[in-house]
């Protein structure tokens, strides 16, 4: 439930000022079990760098912020309605490259969907089984 409130917060600051309309859905019911916080903290640094890539290179007007979780994964998307690249194409600068890397510390994936003029996609997804056991340096 912390983390629902972090990015629908975060989400809100960050895109309101700009005129950028935020939907947020959330489940309506989390697993009982808590979400480590240093998976917490890795989650609300890609969510960040991907709203900060909404507002730099996106030109959207809509995004959406979708939560879904059982009892296995967590499942966090941000999709906007703006002009999309092709990530085939595209030189992948460091916000890729640390979405890569920040959900490889915690066991997790990011999967990116966009194509020219459609918008583009992105969704984190982490384990919640094992989460606690994530080592920490």
């Amino acid at each position: 439930a912390g983390l629902i409130e972090v990015v629908g917060h975060q989400a809100d600051q960050f895109l309101g000022p700009l005129g950028i309309r935020c939907f947020h859905e959330t489940p309506m019911s989390t697993p009982s079990h808590q979400l480590n916080p240093g998976v917490r903290q890795e989650l609300v640094a890609c969510l960040r760098e991907a709203m900060g890539n909404v507002i730099r290179h996106s030109q959207a007007t809509e995004v959406w912020i979708r939560i879904t979780c059982d009892d296995a994964t967590l499942r966090v998307g941000v999709e906007d309605n703006g002009t999309g690249f092709e990530p085939e194409v595209v030189r992948r600068g460091n916000g890729l490259k640390n979405f890569e890397e920040r959900m490889h510390r915690v066991a997790g994936t990011v999967t990116i969907n966009s194509r020219l003029g459609g918008g583009t996609h992105i969704e984190f997804q982490v384990p919640l089984l094992h989460s606690s056991r994530i080592a920490w340096n």
